[in-house]
């Protein structure tokens, strides 16, 4: 065995990602398995190791030419696992099949062709004097097949996805259950244990059995869910956030049903009727024709001023949950924003405030908008990744049956210098 195989283990994970790279199923535990098959026929004989490691990605014999294809390039860039005959190189295990392209026909050249590229790509990146490339390689690779690839895009930030990655973040959002709670409602509903006495149904009752009274009916509340209002920043500051949490509004509007979305950026836009759309992207489309300040300025507390008069009195009186997305970058009235988020504390049943930037290990609040909303905040969470909104969708499953404790008096954010 040559001096080129003292890494044995890093050249069986490489050797992986190549099989990957040509199409074929190289989850880790193939990979896994294929070490504890080298460990068992060792590595005196090159055609014990290829009949071993083809039983483990192969399963017809179209995978079996690419297999045998890749086996002989990549271990032959690598070194030689040992001397054997050259009758013996074949191993006609899979018989090849009519119209399959095999190694004699022109595109099964170039099939191989194509599969000796890869490999010596393999090969490059595992060199001296690309071994921290190499490194990076196996670290942020190809791990659609593996388990720590969801764990991974959980705890990447948003701005970091690509394109496959934001429709499986979608995706993933999904399929978390998004729910409420429950709210107490003033309709009532038949069942045992209530404390409000059901006169027609007891005389109902009380008909079967000659008018004689024996039991009581009752009625208690009804628990329903709550509704769920959304404000979401579509400013120039969150232009990098803006389309996938747009997305993220979209799927909690389909999971919940009662949900309210306005967008603000210099003024508020309702667009609860544009995310009814199934097809998140025609919703999406639709937003961005109708909301005519996107990626512009802010002013965050005039557009609570809209909110607090034309809208809290409609969709905020029963008990509505108000999420806000935004950055907290303002560049309008910071005394109107402290007095719009009182006002609007007031009427919501609990206010969140997520930050995109809460995420970042060094972040604090200075800005002197998020400052001024800070006091009227209940919850303050992180919006930068997918882990966050799970944690989000714990948190609104836990909402509690009264309102947070809050303090009873606040002053008004004043700037520093102000009289």
């Amino acid at each position: 065995m040559s001096a080129s195989f003292d890494q044995l283990g890093r050249n069986v994970v490489v050797f992986g990602r190549v099989l990957r790279g040509i199409g074929l199923a190289a989850p880790p535990d193939r990979i896994i398995l294929l070490a504890q098959a080298l460990e068992a026929v060792g590595l005196n004989s090159k055609l014990d190791v290829k009949a071993a490691a083809r039983s483990i990605f192969a399963r017809n014999a179209e995978q079996a030419h690419k297999f045998d294809a890749a086996f002989e390039a990549f271990w032959r860039a690598h070194g030689s696992l040992g001397d054997e005959p050259a009758a013996e190189q074949r191993d006609d295990t899979f018989r090849e099949e009519p119209g399959r392209p095999g190694e004699s026909t022109a595109a099964g050249r170039e099939a191989t062709g194509r599969i000796e590229t890869t490999v010596t790509l393999a090969a490059a990146a595992t060199s001296n004097d690309a071994l921290d490339g190499q490194r990076r390689a196996l670290a942020d690779g190809d791990r659609t097949q593996t388990y720590s690839f969801a764990e991974g895009l959980y705890q990447k930030d948003f701005t970091q996805l690509t394109p496959s990655e934001m429709a499986l973040a979608r995706e993933l959002t999904q399929r978390q259950a998004w729910d409420l709670g429950r709210r107490m409602s003033r309709r009532l509903r038949t069942g045992r244990g209530g404390d409000r006495f059901d006169a027609r149904r007891t005389l109902r009752s009380s008909l079967r059995r000659g008018g004689e009274v024996l039991t009581l009916a009752t009625r208690k509340q009804k628990a329903t869910q709550r509704d769920l209002v959304l404000l979401c920043d579509v400013s120039g500051s969150m232009d990098r956030y803006s389309r996938l949490l747009l997305q993220f509004v979209h799927t909690v509007r389909h999971a919940m049903g009662r949900v309210e979305a306005f967008v603000f950026g210099t003024r508020l836009t309702r667009i609860t009727r544009q995310i009814r759309h199934r097809n998140v992207a025609d919703a999406i489309d639709e937003i961005s024709r109708t909301v005519v300040d996107w990626a512009g300025g802010t002013r965050i507390g005039e557009c609570l001023r809209t909110f607090n008069r034309v809208w809290a009195r409609r969709v905020l009186g029963r008990g509505a949950i108000v999420l806000i997305v935004s950055d907290g970058w303002d560049r309008g009235d910071v005394a109107l924003l402290s007095r719009e988020m009182q006002r609007l504390q007031r009427s919501a049943y609990r206010l969140i405030w997520l930050n995109p930037l809460l995420g970042a290990a060094n972040f604090r609040p200075q800005t002197v908008g998020m400052q001024a909303a800070l006091p009227f905040i209940d919850d303050f969470l992180p919006a930068h990744n997918l882990r966050s909104l799970v944690q989000l969708a714990g948190l609104l499953r836990c909402v509690e049956h009264h309102r947070p404790a809050r303090a009873q008096t606040r002053e008004p954010y004043a700037a520093p210098g102000a009289p």
